[in-house]
């Protein structure tokens, strides 16, 4: 059985392919700074794949005596702060995350885990926010939501 081009089909296809792409559109529009950063929509992902291997809650591997799993962590008072709220410019994760000197960038080069510049804004977003840390969704208590 010979397979003969249909308008119709193709028709419905490139319909579904514009309306996939408006869709994902619409969702980086939606994530743009105006928009409330969550910590675990948003920043634990990034934390979870590209610092937890150093800095995460096996205490065998981590470095430089910092997790970054934990509110405490996280918040901890070191020198310098690791994160100062409201003020990404001073936090010294942003200078890590930013830096070009492979000695202080993070993650080191060796590791293949680079930042790209969303990644770098969203974690600078949520510092200028606040850094407002929740636990682990799973641990979170649930919640009814409102009905339409």
């Amino acid at each position: 059985m010979h397979t003969y081009y249909q308008p119709r089909k193709f028709l419905a296809l490139l319909v579904i392919a514009v309306a996939a792409i408006l869709t994902g559109a619409t969702t980086l529009l939606a994530n743009s700074e105006d928009e409330s950063i969550d910590f675990n929509r948003d920043i634990r992902p990034i934390l979870a794949n590209h610092c937890y291997q150093c800095h995460g809650p096996d205490a065998k591997t981590r470095e430089a005596d910092l997790r970054l799993d934990t509110q405490a962590g996280l918040t901890e008072q070191r020198n310098p702060p690791l994160i100062i709220q409201h003020r990404p410019a001073a936090s010294e994760l942003i200078h890590r995350i930013t830096a070009t000197d492979s000695e202080m960038q993070m993650p080191p080069p060796e590791s293949n885990r680079n930042l790209n510049s969303a990644q770098i804004n969203l974690l600078t977003q949520w510092i200028q926010q606040g850094a407002n840390y929740s636990g682990h969704w799973s641990l979170l208590p649930l919640v009814k939501p409102a009905v339409p």
